[in-house]
């Protein structure tokens, strides 16, 4: 019923438009009108396949849109309206929805359609980028080029789904271990989740004229698409384990490559999403504070060492798969087994889980400091004045850590020892044998011996070349520590 209310609501809007007398401002209403009655048509063709969250959010939309057609109809003459009944259609649409919200609450996994969940977010996608067309056209140029560079991004967006829902579909469901396949469904149904949000969130752009702070439409797309790698790493690790023998093996999107361009940044807010938004849902027992320990690390990993291009090249990209894989099985965790732990079963996976979460953690954990020790210095890192006070704050840093009760302590406090013994060392020769330099230069007054000057500058360079090295191996854990304190 609300599908042939939309239809009939859509009809009378073409009349209206191609009957003339309306300004410039009211046809631009009415189209915006017609693109988002375009996108209730489609939700309401693939009604069985969405979730609860867009049903609610459908519902306001609703309401909105109600309101909006009473708001631009009720400057159109008279005899533009006839048989036109805005109240029916609100009616229906509330109807729908309200009554499907109430139905989808008993959602599961198990009984979710993924292939046409995909198959209505291509048919969403199309009806976003019409809307971006559109709206392109009739706005100013800082906005018409977010408009621009959004559309780029998104038929991207929906070409590689159209390809993950072909492969998923033909080569991958079914015929895996059902561990494998759960794993790989969970990042899918994130991915899919957040196309459809955003779909919502372009709905609400084009109802409301404004952009939502909290979900701003024209830097989203770059995320979708790192959600969209995030579900091909897993599919390239099923072809490349399981399903060898399949054609698609060799595809170029399961080949090595370079991770796009901010992977590491939308990795972040994914993470950052799970700790904030999700992990703080569940009991704090063991299992959910090694998860929390290990979301921490690669966390502090994230935003300290890769913002600092410490680590680059080759090895940047093997690192942030090995993050981006430990973060797939946090979400696995997250998603699918704490929201079902009050079975014994599912609480001793959770527990195994979360254990080789750690353990997978502590190894990368190992992996980056042998790298960081590997590192050469680049005279010179260390300050030019100051070198002594500069020492003692850095010390003093690392007291602060050492006294810490974080979570982070088992992967921290070695390090934090070893260093700390390191710079002490060192602070103790400097002090020793400036005092004797100076020693001299007073007994000396204002003459200084060339032996003098060569002690100075040898010392000084030796100072230079210990500290340089001392900080190029634990560069990445330096700002660690001063990241970490502001925690």
């Amino acid at each position: 019923m609300a599908e042939n209310e939309i239809e009939e609501m859509l009809d009378h809007l073409r009349r209206i438009k191609s009957g003339g007398n309306l300004d410039w401002f009211e046809i631009l209403r009415i189209k915006e009108l017609e693109m988002v009655l375009r996108i209730f048509r489609t939700f309401i063709k693939y009604h069985d396949v969405l979730l609860p969250d867009s049903l609610v959010e459908l519902t306001k939309s609703a309401k909105l849109t109600g309101e909006i057609l009473h708001r631009v109809l009720d400057r159109i003459p008279d005899e533009c309206k006839t048989n036109l009944n805005m109240e029916r259609l609100e009616s229906h649409l509330l109807e729908f929805f309200q009554g499907n919200t109430s139905l989808s609450y008993n959602y599961e996994l198990n009984d979710f359609d993924l292939s046409k969940y995909m198959d209505c977010l291509e048919k969403f996608l199309n009806d976003v980028l019409m809307m971006f067309l559109e709206k392109g056209g009739s706005c100013h140029h800082k906005k018409k080029l977010a408009i621009h560079l959004s559309i780029k991004k998104l038929k991207i967006v929906q070409k590689k789904m159209r390809f993950l829902k072909y492969i998923y579909a033909t080569e991958i469901n079914g015929y895996v271990d059902y561990e494998k396949l759960e794993c790989l469904e969970t990042r899918i149904q994130f991915m899919t989740n957040n196309v459809g949000q955003y779909c919502l969130a372009v709905l609400d752009y084009v109802a409301e004229g404004e952009v939502n702070e909290e979900n701003d439409i024209f830097s989203k797309p770059p995320y979708l698409l790192s959600l969209i790698v995030f579900a091909e790493l897993e599919m390239k690790k099923i072809f490349h384990g399981e399903l060898k023998a399949s054609k698609f093996t060799q595809s170029k999107t399961f080949k090595d490559k370079k991770l796009p361009k901010g992977f590491s940044h939308h990795l972040h807010n994914l993470l950052m999403y799970l700790r904030n938004k999700k992990l703080g849902n569940f009991p704090n027992n063991i299992s959910a504070q090694n998860i929390d320990v290990a979301i921490e690390f690669l966390l502090v990993f994230l935003d300290a060492d890769v913002s600092n291009h410490v680590i680059n090249g080759n090895w940047l990209n093997e690192v942030l798969l090995k993050v981006g894989a430990i973060a797939g099985d946090v979400l696995y965790v997250i998603q699918n087994l704490l929201p079902r732990s009050i079975n014994q079963d599912d609480t001793s996976k959770i527990s195994l889980c979360s254990i080789q979460i750690l353990e997978k953690t502590k190894d990368l954990k190992a992996q980056v400091e042998t790298y960081y020790k590997s590192l050469k210095f680049t005279p010179s890192q260390f300050p030019t004045f100051g070198g002594l006070s500069f020492l003692d704050s850095l010390l003093r840093k690392l007291n602060e850590m050492l006294k810490s009760k974080s979570g982070l302590d088992f992967l921290m406090k070695p390090l934090l020892g070893n260093l700390e013994k390191e710079l002490s060392y060192l602070t103790s020769i400097l002090e020793k044998e400036l005092s004797s330099i100076f020693r001299d230069v007073v007994h000396h007054e204002h003459k200084i011996p060339t032996d003098l000057q060569r002690r100075t500058i040898n010392l000084a360079y030796e100072a230079e070349v210990a500290i340089d090295s001392i900080l190029a191996q634990y560069n990445a854990f330096c700002i660690f520590f001063a990241r970490f304190l502001q925690l």
